[in-house]
Order: structure tokens, then sequence, then C-alpha cells
């Protein structure tokens, strides 16, 4: 990977005219990532100081003020983004103008404050199942699992209902913000799309939404990308010496979870399931 850039370029030398960005956190300067569910009215929301305090006229982000701090904040956005798009340009990665594709994880619910400051972007929000994502974090924060090294926080098998409880909380907060995010958002640049849907179909998912960015990509192309990142094909990753485990195996929750587990997640989450099209 390139050190400056954060990605590898294309090992034929041509300039790509995506630039992607895996990760860039801007959200968690205003909702970190763990944050802090609160439920507010059936909806689970974060707690955290901009949410709290943003009504108290003299706090930093009061909503009082944010004409004049709102600006300057994606004036900040917009100058990084242009910085990376600059440098992978000068380092010959990409071309003078690429599409910015920015990937983010740990801070989605995040996603309404920050697609407010960029009104214009598009925004694709991808849904999984609640209990494979509470079966997928409870494997993360496992004593000895790869995020639990990495964060210094695990649970006990004792205190393993109350980890299915924060996960579902976590997956409902995340939901709950991020379609609140496209409902302020321009109807036409917002999408939702299933992760069970796009592991079914993923050259046909992938080429709608290459084409709804504006993204030319030919069959070939499309095709050649989906068997050069399908889960056969990708190394397991290592966060230090620890081995990450990869399932990207729809419904493994059936496996794993207890029927107390999977009765937590219903009560915290339930009502977002048949929304989306999960069987409760």
């Amino acid at each position: 990977m390139h050190a400056a850039l954060g990605f590898e370029p294309p090992e034929d030398g041509r300039p790509l005219d995506v630039l992607p960005i895996d990760e860039l956190s801007f959200a968690s300067h205003l909702a970190p990532w763990d944050g802090k569910p609160v439920s507010v009215y059936g909806e689970w929301l974060p707690g955290t100081v901009l949410n709290f305090s943003e009504s108290r006229p003299t706090y930093l982000l009061a909503s009082t003020y944010r004409d004049a701090w709102e600006p300057r904040m994606r004036e900040l956005l917009m100058a990084r983004l242009e910085a990376v798009a600059e440098r992978a340009h000068a380092a010959g990665a990409t071309i003078e103008d690429p599409n910015v594709v920015i990937k983010e994880t740990p801070t989605s619910h995040g996603a309404d404050r920050v697609m407010g400051l960029v009104p214009e972007s598009r925004a694709i929000v991808l849904i999984r199942d609640p209990r494979d994502v509470v079966d997928s974090l409870l494997s993360a924060f496992r004593p000895g699992g790869f995020m639990a090294e990495q964060f210094g926080v695990s649970y006990s098998e004792d205190s393993r209902i109350e980890a299915v409880r924060w996960a579902s909380k976590q997956w409902a907060m995340s939901i709950d913000v991020s379609m609140h995010a496209l409902e302020a958002h321009d109807p036409d640049l917002g999408m939702t799309v299933r992760y069970e849907d796009l592991m079914e179909a993923t050259g046909e998912h992938l080429a709608a939404i290459l084409g709804w960015i504006g993204i030319d990509r030919s069959s070939s192309q499309v095709d050649d990308a989906v068997a050069g990142t399908a889960f056969r094909s990708l190394p397991s990753e290592k966060v230090g010496e620890l081995k990450r485990e990869r399932k990207a195996q729809p419904g493994h929750w059936r496996e794993i979870l207890t029927e107390a587990e999977v009765e937590a997640i219903l009560e915290i989450a339930g009502d977002r399931l048949e929304r989306f099209g999960y069987a409760a």
C-alpha cells in the first residue's frame, strides 16, 4: 500500500478515475465511534456532547451558531479531501479530477452530521441483518478477539448478554441516524443496499451503483472486480499477530446465538427488521 495515499495504485500504472478512501473518520470528531446509544421516542440516537449540548448557546457547535461554524467545518472537510486528491494525482495514481469514494464503518451514526456538510454528495447506506452484525461483533470483542485486543475491551461469558444488547443498540443507532441522513438528503442522491442482496447478485448491484455514481465500467471490468474481491479470494486480515476471521455468510447467527440472545436483539432492533425485509 502506498503509505502516503492509503491505497495501492494500479499495477499497470494507469491513473484511476476513482479515489478510494477507507474510513476518513471525519464523523469521529462529531460522534465518537461508541456513540453511547440513547433511546429517544423509540429511536436510538448517539448520546454525544454535540447531541446533548447543541441547544445550549454557549456550546461551541450550538445550533444557534450553525451559520458560523458549519461553513468552516465543511471547509476543513473539503480541504482534506482536496489535499489527498492532489497528492494522489501528483503520484500518478489518479486522473486530475477523480470521483472520491469514502467508506465509513465505525461512525455511520454520524452520517447525518457529515451529509449535512456535503449536500451535493451521494450517499449509500449498506444494511445488514442485525443478528449477523451482533454475531460478528461478539466474535471481534470476545476475549482474544482482534477488536478486543485492538481496543483493550472484551466481554466475559457472564456478561455476554450485555454485549449482545450493546451491539444491538449500536446497530439500531447507526441505522436510525443513517436513515435520517437519507431522509434529509436529496432523494436522487441517496441509496440503500442490503448486504444480503449484494452478496447474492454482486455484479448486478455493483454495475447499478457504478452507473448511479457516474463511473463508466464495462461488463468485463465489473466481472473482474467482483472476482478479485470475492470472499474466497481475500486473505485473512491480521491486527498485530491476531487473525481477523471472515465469515461472509448471511444467517450465520443461527449457528451461534442463543434464543435469549436473539430475543434481546429483537427487543432492541426488532422494529427495523420488517422495514428492511428481514424475517423476525
